[in-house]
């Protein structure tokens, strides 16, 4: 998910194509289902100008696209993230864009990946993974903002995600307790003492009542009326245990090497082999 502009204007699916095409290049095969805003108009004239092998799936087919897993596990991690920050749902697509960068520099379990990141695998560059190794979805942060003598330039707000086309690198979504989105280069992270701080965590609270209800919806909204992809039903969290490094000896895995395995690959099983 690429945008430029404010999340209440809807960018049409050819000026996205358009946008992939300037940023990493024209593809050469496409594959979409049957909707007409992906066959005909003004995408059509995009295909044909240059020269862009299109082929389509089945109507009622999804399977055949492999995207639809994808969307499939950005959905749920943009859900995930919603609800373990408690986050109004009116910035959803905010969650989304940040769910989509994160599956997009995060290695998956995919044979055609090659054990590289999938914008790595798009580009052919090793992507830059500084503006989100350091803050996490919803954290809260303390930005400078401009104010009038005696007023702090100092506020508290929360973090939303990269604001890629807006100011140099590093700038970020940020928040208000005004329940409005502002785009800032200059905040930082709470320390360990700002959170302990009794103060500090009345204004956490007060910002909460402000912008969020208990359910994490507008004022005056139902989770029920406003539930967002109701097609995507989070199953239970798979929890997995690791050892310590120290405790893996080489020699003992001797015994699994060229062992055929199957294992679960976006809804489907994928032979692969221990090597």
């Amino acid at each position: 998910m690429h945008r430029s502009l404010p999340m209440d204007m809807v960018l049409s699916v050819s000026t996205l194509l358009m946008q992939f095409i300037h940023d990493v290049g024209v593809p050469k095969d496409m594959l979409t289902d049957q909707a007409p805003e992906e066959t005909r108009g003004e995408w059509g004239q995009i295909i044909k100008k240059y020269r862009i092998r299109q082929r389509r799936t089945e109507a009622h087919s999804p399977w055949q696209n492999r995207a639809e897993a994808e969307i499939r596990e950005l959905k749920k991690l943009t859900r995930r993230a919603l609800r373990s920050q408690s986050t109004p749902i009116e910035f959803w697509s905010y969650a989304m864009e940040w769910a989509a960068r994160i599956r997009s520099l995060t290695a998956h379990d995919s044979l055609l990946l090659g054990a590289r990141t999938p914008e790595e695998r798009i580009t052919g560059w090793t992507p830059d993974i500084s503006e989100f190794a350091h803050f996490s979805w919803s954290q809260w942060v303390w930005y400078k903002d401009a104010a009038s003598f005696p007023h702090t330039d100092i506020h508290l707000g929360k973090w939303m995600g990269v604001a890629d086309d807006i100011g140099q690198a590093m700038t970020y979504w940020i928040l208000t307790e005004k329940r409005t989105i502002i785009a800032r280069s200059s905040f930082s992270s709470l320390s360990d003492m700002d959170l302990k701080s009794q103060v500090i965590r009345d204004k956490m609270d007060s910002f909460t009542k402000t912008c969020f209800t208990p359910q994490g919806n507008p004022t005056g909204t139902s989770l029920n009326t406003i539930e967002i992809f109701p097609e995507i039903i989070d199953g239970e969290e798979v929890k997995y245990s690791t050892q310590e490094a120290d405790d893996f000896s080489p020699d003992g895995f001797d015994e699994y090497l060229s062992a055929q395995v199957n294992i679960p690959v976006g809804g489907e099983y994928r032979r692969g082999q221990v090597t």
